[in-house]
């Protein structure tokens, strides 16, 4: 019996998860996870795969949205036309 550890990080353990459910596929009615309900780990792991999916470009936006903000307020370099220099001016 082949030992294998189950990884914590997010992407990996989906990755893990579609090589079971592929293995499954492919040993069809001989699978020994016909005991399982397969069609929920089927299910809940096309779930975890769009929505880590959709935190990962949540992620990208989200630092995207931080620098624009930051170089419009231009907190660190508070040059001509950000909200730094205005607020200083006035």
């Amino acid at each position: 019996m082949a030992r294998v550890n189950i990884p914590k990080n997010p992407d990996q353990l989906i990755q893990l998860a579609k090589g079971i459910l592929a293995k499954h596929t492919a040993d069809g009615a001989s699978s020994p996870l016909n005991v399982l309900d397969m069609a929920d780990m089927t299910a809940k792991t096309a779930t975890a795969d769009t929505e880590n999916k959709k935190a990962a470009q949540l992620r990208r936006d989200a630092e995207t949205a931080t620098q624009t903000r930051d170089l419009a307020l231009g907190a660190d370099n508070p040059v001509r036309g950000t909200i730094a220099q205005y607020v200083r001016s006035a």
